[in-house]
């Protein structure tokens, strides 16, 4: 989820999709948990950890300015339903998992948002697509079985509509650009001072963390849907010049502005 640690500039993690960044979290928290005198309770901290990171003896909830009350059911429809209520009722603002930029700067405010060091963990598009595409296909998408698709069919529906078409069964899952530009762009600008790649992502993150007065970080492999222990540039082999093309048209701003190469 976002992450938001009293340092100094704060710093506000925006999590992203596929890019490593519930190891990523995790590493920060934990980090975190041993730079301050009162841990995960220390004042200003706020986070709602994923099920994976509760794992790691983390708390799921921070309660702190960002939280009040209510507590989020597993029930995703519930969930929505209670935070549309506390946030009529109440005037309660949560952070989220995956929460846009917009969001989470609406959660903060203008001022919190302005003055925070802000980052967020960023993928090569082509080695995305194919990390969601192995994802969904191993059946721990919605931790259901395994879903029979061609990764043509795939790429079609993920740089397209986000209807992924499997026979006689449709998917709706978010696209390719909903992977990547709500927490890299806001306002049609970068948001963040600091985007730390996947493809470096120890190296990036200890120089980030040592810049910040954390410990350096230790990362875990949470969640593997067989990229990650690849090949660098294996999911080339997925890919003809027509698929390779829809990923570019798909995310072409973020692979210029990132220089990104397929």
């Amino acid at each position: 989820m976002t992450v938001v640690i009293p340092t100094a500039p704060t710093l506000v993690y925006l999590k992203s999709y596929k890019t490593a960044s519930t190891s990523f979290e995790i590493a920060l928290l934990e980090s975190a948990k041993s730079a301050f005198p009162s841990g995960l309770d220390e004042p200003g901290m706020a986070f709602h950890v994923s099920i994976d990171a509760e794992r790691y003896s983390l708390p799921v909830q921070r309660n702190s300015l960002f939280f009040r009350g209510v507590p989020r059911p597993r029930n995703e429809l519930l969930d929505n339903r209670a935070l549309r209520f506390a946030a009529k009722v109440m005037g309660a603002a949560f952070l989220k998992q995956h929460q846009s930029a917009k969001d989470v700067r609406k959660v903060l405010g203008d001022r919190l948002w302005k003055e925070a060091f802000k980052v967020t963990t960023i993928r090569n598009p082509w080695d995305l697509a194919v990390s969601r595409y192995r994802w969904m296909a191993s059946g721990r998408e919605g931790r259901s079985g395994v879903v029979d698709i061609p990764f043509e069919s795939f790429i079609e529906g993920f740089t397209g509509s986000g209807i992924i078409r499997a026979g006689y069964q449709n998917y709706k899952i978010k696209t390719l650009r909903q992977h990547l530009y709500p927490f890299v762009y806001d306002k049609n600008s970068f948001c963040c001072d600091d985007y730390v790649r996947f493809e470096t992502l120890e190296t990036d993150a200890a120089v980030l963390f040592e810049n910040l007065g954390l410990a350096r970080p230790v990362f875990r492999k949470v969640k593997v849907s067989g990229s990650a222990s690849q090949p660098p540039h294996a999911y080339r082999d997925y890919y003809d010049d027509y698929s390779r093309m829809r990923v570019f048209k798909a995310a072409e701003r973020f692979i210029k502005d990132f220089g990104y190469e397929f």
